[in-house]
């Protein structure tokens, strides 16, 4: 086994990939569905068995990042 040992000082918290990765994975699922029910009020149950499509705000021309 490979033991990754990431400094929190050479992790981004800002970056896209990372907040997709956390939000979109299927094993932060609890996690992100536990946050969104704190802050939302909606039921864990509920969010924990949603299935969340995109996730991208659609852009209005070709240069908005």
């Amino acid at each position: 086994m490979t033991l990754n040992i990431i400094s929190k000082d050479n992790v981004n918290l800002l970056n896209d990939h990372l907040f997709k990765a956390l939000f979109r994975s299927v094993e932060t699922r609890d996690l992100v569905a536990s946050f969104l029910s704190k802050i939302t009020n909606i039921d864990f149950d509920q969010l924990k068995n949603a299935d969340f499509q995109g996730g991208e705000i659609s852009k209005k021309n070709i240069h908005e990042k």
